[in-house]
């Protein structure tokens, strides 16, 4: 199951039945949850279960020698990750942008 943007729902009645989903699911079923926040999500409980892996924004993010290894052959990389926040999206679009003779803006 997999709910995405989590910190967009509100209604109680609709945290509630996936609140019970995951207390109540089979024990091989996998949920994934994005959410800008951890608000109303319950994961105290799942972490308590081992039932956890969070990946935040700092694990996403990707470090001078990751944005090396990825963007093989690039000049000025750690600018290019500094600009970017390390955002590998964010870098191949930065990237396609200054191989099509396009520099991003400073």
């Amino acid at each position: 199951m997999i709910v995405d943007d989590w910190h967009r729902i509100t209604d109680p009645t609709t945290l509630c039945a996936i609140d019970f989903q995951l207390t109540n699911s089979c024990h091989h079923r996998q949920v994934v949850v994005t959410s800008r926040s951890r608000s109303e999500v319950p994961h105290i409980r799942l972490r308590v279960r081992d039932e956890l892996v969070e990946i935040d924004a700092t694990a996403l993010r990707f470090d001078d020698e990751e944005a090396r290894s990825f963007l093989v052959g690039i000049r000025r990389i750690a600018r290019l990750r500094s600009f970017t926040d390390g955002w590998v999206a964010a870098m191949q679009l930065a990237h396609c942008r200054c191989a099509a003779g396009t520099t991003p803006p400073s």
